[in-house]
């Protein structure tokens, strides 16, 4: 168990920075939260629709993001129920007072600034851990992410933001805000190519055949780190602009080119 010694002791955090594009947060949630499928589905939808509003957040919006960003755990002091593992514990204190609406909110680009600062959260949190020694603990960032995503999908969906087709339905008996735009329903990928014929192709492709579609592919973020699963790889395309979706011609000249060479044993 950790002293309090332990908790005082200088760790550098500065060099962990989680960047707030679309594609970058998508890809981190895929490579260590997988099953959060709201936050992906909010994440979709910001995607496809990122323009959906574009107003100020709140004094406390403001306030909130601004108090996870810049926190310390290097603060002399510091409580061992407030780091290590229980990294977060203060700057989410209140934090649902403080996303009451949608319209709170401002844009998707407010949300994606939230989302990096608690993803940031639960890196510097095992970073923590990982120097203290300290396993085999459950982290309190993650739990704030998982339920700040929900929260944030449900403002977007009863401020009647698009919802990806297929996805989930809007609730019904939601009225729109004034000020908020009518946005049209989100079209699917290509329409040649329906989503659920995308991530199913897409998982027909080696590794090395979805790097280089994302290496070839402008805007797209390659995922970084030790023994990815192919399940990121697929998200990370998959999650894309329908600009960035292979085609079926693309599909059949990657199998064309395929036959061509040794199968890949990469899979």
């Amino acid at each position: 168990m950790p002293t309090t010694e332990d908790s005082n002791q200088f760790i550098d955090v500065n060099f962990i920075f989680v960047n707030p594009s679309i594609n970058n947060l998508i890809v981190a949630l895929a490579t260590d939260y997988p099953m959060l499928t709201e936050a992906f589905q909010l994440l979709e939808a910001i995607q496809r629709a990122p323009d959906f509003t574009t107003g100020l957040p709140s004094p406390k919006f403001t306030t909130l993001v601004e108090c996870i960003e810049q926190a310390n755990p290097n603060i002399p002091g510091i409580s061992e129920d407030k780091t290590n593992a229980s990294w977060g514990h203060q700057q989410f204190k209140g934090w649902k007072s403080a996303l009451p609406s949608w319209n709170l909110v401002g844009s998707p680009l407010n949300t994606q600034r939230l989302a990096a600062a608690i993803v940031k959260t639960c890196q510097v949190a095992r970073h923590l851990c990982q120097h203290r020694d300290i396993t085999g603990v459950s982290y309190l960032g993650d739990m704030y992410l998982m339920n700040v995503m929900e929260h944030l999908w449900e403002l977007w969906k009863a401020s009647g933001g698009p919802i990806p087709k297929g996805k989930e339905k809007a609730p019904a008996a939601v009225t729109q805000p004034s000020d908020m735009p009518n946005s049209p329903a989100i079209q699917d990928s290509n329409p040649a190519l329906p989503s659920d014929n995308l991530r199913t192709q897409l998982q027909t492709l080696t590794i090395d055949e979805l790097k280089d579609w994302i290496v070839k592919s402008p805007g797209l973020v390659m995922p970084t780190g030790a023994r990815i699963r192919k399940d990121v790889f697929v998200s990370c395309i998959f999650s894309a602009t329908p600009a960035q979706h292979p085609s079926e011609e693309d599909f059949a000249a990657i199998s064309n080119k395929r036959k061509g060479r040794k199968p890949s044993r990469r899979t």
